[in-house]
């Protein structure tokens, strides 16, 4: 068994976590900028408070508010992209 294996899954561990809530604050920061203009908080399905909630959350703390999903329509229409019909 090599000795500096479980001391390489910590180190890789943290590191992973590190960068995690680096994303976060990051995302945060961005979110507390998008929160200026009402549109695209709409587009998100946020309020004002809600996003400057979510802004000021440590990043240790995961997300509170997750952004739903819309179904997307297909860009485009074709019958030569229908392969089901050939």
């Amino acid at each position: 068994m090599d000795i500096f294996t479980p001391l390489q899954r910590a180190v890789n561990g943290a590191r992973a976590t590190l960068a995690r809530y680096h994303q976060r604050a990051r995302s945060r920061r961005y979110l507390a900028e998008l929160a200026q203009q009402p549109h695209l908080l709409k587009d998100l399905g946020l309020t004002y408070d809600q996003a400057m909630q979510e802004a000021h959350r440590p990043p240790w703390q995961s997300m509170q508010y997750r952004v739903k999903a819309q179904p997307t329509q297909p860009m485009i229409e074709s019958p030569l992209l229908d392969i089901d019909r050939a």
